[in-house]
């Protein structure tokens, strides 16, 4: 089992970034026992990759600790790999630890066991890594994610191979880990899809508390609640909330939407439904994620039924004529269209050999074979799913043919799941432009928009579609389609990669001449350009901008926030930067106009060098 030093593990580093890194760090040191030089990486990294999320790429560890002997390179090879791995789960729970880290440095260092009255001397290895600092995690459950992942990766590297290491790994994070780790959750599953494919095209990000984080700088920035954009209308997402009001808007802006009646007991519910037809659809009003949705009510006891269902969850309920068709989930970022997925129910598909219940067996089989917040939730022989085999024509014994799916749900929902079919290449250019037309009635630049329609390469005023509901904050990067979309929701949203220039000019009072220099040029440009020193604000027209801060890192985050800013001149004239670590994680240029200095300017020039691309800072 691995050790930690004193158990203070975790040690605050700098508010800024530092050592490379893209996320502000800290520092945590293992204490790793003395490694075979014959470590098995292969059968490590075969172990790592039926479960991280990305594969392992053995190059974001750095060169340099290759070249050391196996007695120096084991132990940072090993350490990187715990920090790649506890970076995973903290992820997969919430907490967003987007950077793996780095192995700063590796040392030996000897412990004295006394056994039977003599001295065993054994070498163990100190390894120090730079990890993310993530606001609001507590030391404490760090230091059980790095404790969990260090006694694993060290019983793969000095045990016999077990077969059944990854089933007993799974069960501990269940039962041990996962809980206290969800408890910490601070953003949600679609969120951190979305904070990283940020990460990953190097747009830079702030992580702020409660689901609200930032991506980019200055005139180039935009704040999110989950996957909610600050850009959104407050009164289109409080529309869109309730599905009665919702339809009224639709149907006030000529657009289709659902006919239904919002009742308050049950009798009205039955009227409403022999008003409307049979069948009918119950829901609540203002809900989410298919919660208390029935569909297929066609009598007057399943509309009661189904209405005490509903009020369960809200004390409004609606009573809808059911609409023919799927469900499609469309997704709009700021007026283009991202991604079409059509939502079908759980379901197992036949091979022509098994029967609908050995099918489910082994389907769950399978799951069970996944980290645990990959696997679907879980199929249930229940009433309802053998009604719904029923009218499919199927039973529990029966088998399918090859290709045919028997369908265990009515509905796609976010309780029982379901599977999605990448619909983008049909979908017809006039149920496109409905799905933009409705995110702009609503006001929204993110907008999950669903329409029903029994073919989505027709029309919608042809095949009678529907939109049933206008999503804010959608879920995505579930399937692979909406997954596969990241890249270009970011790019849509940022219009690049949210950067704007930033440059540093180290020095005294020449340095700051240089800096106004370059201030002027770019605002002669038409750039918004801002210039801080460790004691002076200017703006673009040259004036004096007072903070309620003091210090070059504070005044340079503030400009980072304000969305005026179009560019900023740093002047560094100390070596305060040493101590808070750097307000952005990279430059576009970073200049030493003279020596004139203070402080250890050593320690600052090698920090800078950290975070430029070509490691050159400019005489």
């Amino acid at each position: 089992m691995a050790q930690f030093e004193d158990r203070a593990v975790v040690t605050p580093y700098l508010p800024g970034f530092a050592q490379g890194m893209r996320q502000p760090g800290q520092i945590i040191t293992l204490s790793l026992p003395e490694l075979p030089l014959d470590v098995p990486w292969a059968r490590i990294d075969t172990w790592l990759d039926a479960w991280l999320d990305d594969p392992l790429d053995e190059h974001q560890l750095d060169q340099k600790w290759l070249r050391f002997s196996d007695s120096y390179s084991n132990p940072a090879r090993l350490a990187w790999r715990i920090a790649v791995v506890a970076a995973t789960l903290l992820r997969v729970c919430g907490i967003p630890f987007l950077d793996p880290g780095r192995v700063l440095s590796v040392s030996a260092a000897t412990t004295n066991t006394p056994v039977a009255h003599k001295k065993l001397i054994k070498n163990t290895w100190q390894c120090e890594l730079a990890i993310p600092n993530v606001e609001g995690l507590s030391s404490q459950t760090l230091m059980l994610t790095y404790e969990t992942c260090t006694a694993w990766l060290l019983h793969l590297a000095t045990s016999v191979q077990s077969e059944d290491v990854l089933s007993r790994f799974y069960q501990q994070l269940e039962t041990q880990t996962l809980p206290h780790l969800l408890a910490s959750s601070q953003i949600s599953s679609s969120a951190m899809v979305l904070l990283r494919a940020a990460h990953q095209q190097a747009v830079p990000w702030s992580y702020e508390g409660q689901g609200i984080y930032q991506l980019g700088w200055g005139e180039k920035s935009s704040r999110f609640l989950n996957t909610g954009i600050e850009s959104d209308s407050a009164i289109g997402i409080e529309a869109a909330g309730h599905k009665y009001i919702a339809a009224q808007w639709l149907r006030q802006a000529g657009l289709p939407a659902s006919e239904h009646h919002l009742i308050s007991n049950e009798e009205h519910a039955v009227q409403a439904a022999h008003q409307l037809g049979w069948p009918v659809v119950i829901k609540p009003a203002d809900c989410e994620r298919g919660e208390g949705v029935s569909v297929d009510v066609d009598s007057d006891a399943k509309v009661r039924e189904a209405f005490k269902n509903a009020r369960t969850l809200s004390t409004q309920v609606l009573v809808e004529r059911q609409a023919l068709g799927h469900c499609h989930r469309v997704l709009v970022v700021r007026g283009e269209l991202m991604y079409v997925v059509k939502r079908l129910p759980v379901a197992v598909q036949g091979d022509g050999y098994h029967t609908v219940a050995e099918l489910m067996a082994t389907t769950m089989d399978g799951w069970r074979k996944l980290a645990p917040w990959r696997r679907p939730p879980p199929l249930l022989r229940d009433e309802l799913a053998q009604t719904c085999l029923r009218h499919a024509g199927l039973a529990l014994d029966a088998i399918p043919q090859k290709g045919v799916w028997a369908p265990l749900r009515r509905i796609e929902s976010t309780a029982d799941g379901g599977r999605d079919e990448d619909m983008i290449a049909v979908i017809h250019p006039d149920n496109k432009a409905l799905a933009i037309r409705a995110a702009a009635l609503f006001d929204m630049d993110i907008a999950g928009i669903d329409i029903i329609s029994t073919d989505i390469s027709v029309p919608w005023h042809v095949n009678g579609a529907i939109i049933n509901e206008i999503n804010a904050s959608p879920a995505m990067g579930a399937g692979v389609s909406s997954k596969a979309a990241m890249p270009a929701v970011i790019d849509c949203l940022m219009g690049g990669n949210g950067r704007i220039r930033i440059e540093a000019f180290l020095g005294g009072n020449a340095a700051f001449e240089r800096a106004e220099q370059r201030h002027q040029k770019l605002v002669a440009q038409g750039v918004a350009c801002y210039l801080t020193s460790h004691q002076l604000t200017q703006d673009e027209a040259g004036n004096t901008q007072p903070m309620a801060c003091a210090g070059l890192f504070l005044r340079c985050r503030a400009l980072l926030l304000d969305k005026s800013v179009g560019a900023i001149m740093l002047v560094i004239q100390n070596d305060e930067l040493v101590q808070t670590g750097l307000p952005v994680d990279a430059f576009d240029v970073v200049e030493q106009v003279d020596n004139q200095l203070s402080g250890d300017i050593e320690g600052l020039l090698a920090l800078l060098r950290h975070h430029m691309s070509d490691n050159t800072i400019r005489d």
